[in-house]
């Protein structure tokens, strides 16, 4: 994956792996209900949510959140369980306190899981996850999206900008 396709980080997601409002209400219920939206959407085996809540959990006693700031989250782990990039959206309305640096509570998480052997495809799904977290319009539009798939064309309009 390039810079040059982000169609393709487009196709990563779909409207039955996106939350239009998070029930959780810290950095862990956010984490468990992403990954359980993944495991229903069959995007996630029981194996690899296993390997993932592990993974993340260390992650969490290191101290990494996932947080990136401009109220945006991306917890994401790298596993062996998985066979590609699977990723999965939330947006929190009331918002979540992931310990974030700039002190903003989070009001869209992407949850990404990848393979342990694919960190290229990692590094570049995140990259491109950042670029709309900077983009001060994308997580402006998101908070307003009411449902999965006005999100879902939030990111296809944002993708194709």
């Amino acid at each position: 994956m390039t810079e040059t396709q982000p169609v393709t980080f487009l196709s990563l997601f779909s409207t039955d792996a996106i939350v239009a409002d998070l029930a959780a209400d810290n950095i862990d219920g956010a984490f468990d209900e992403l990954l359980a939206v993944l495991g229903k959407s069959k995007k996630l085996g029981p194996t690899a949510r296993k390997q993932a809540r592990a993974a993340f959990t260390l992650k969490l006693e290191q101290g990494a959140t996932g947080a990136v700031g401009h109220s945006v989250a991306v917890p994401h782990v790298k596993i062996p369980g998985a066979r590609s990039t699977v990723v999965a959206l939330g947006r929190s309305e009331r918002g979540i306190d992931f310990r974030a640096g700039d002190g903003t509570l989070v009001n869209l998480c992407f949850l990404v899981i990848t393979a342990e052997n694919k960190p290229g495809e990692h590094l570049d799904f995140l990259r491109w996850i950042a670029s709309l977290a900077r983009d001060p319009d994308f997580p402006r539009f998101a908070r307003g999206c009411q449902s999965s798939a006005a999100l879902y064309d939030l990111l296809e309009e944002m993708t194709n900008a």
